[in-house]
């Protein structure tokens, strides 16, 4: 075997392996995409549901406090 024969298998075997990383990269950037969608509709979730419990609290102190609660009703129905 000479050594052109060899520089020949050393550079099929270099094709191969940039192919197989090739691969790879897209399978983790596929991946990564997954994660990235995955992660912002959780935040989305978590603030939707705590401005739901902000409202809520909101809410249950104008109800607690009697001399708030007129006025915020009045104000609700554009009576001010």
């Amino acid at each position: 075997m000479s050594l052109q024969d060899l520089g020949s298998i050393g550079e099929l075997i270099g094709a191969f392996a940039v192919v197989v990383s090739l691969v790879y990269l897209s399978s983790q950037i596929r991946q990564n995409t997954r994660q990235i969608d995955e992660n912002t509709r959780a935040a989305q979730a978590a603030a939707s549901d705590s401005s739901i419990r902000h409202a809520f609290v909101a809410r249950r102190m104008i109800i607690e406090n009697e001399d708030a609660s007129p006025t915020a009703i009045r104000a609700c129905v554009g009576g001010i």
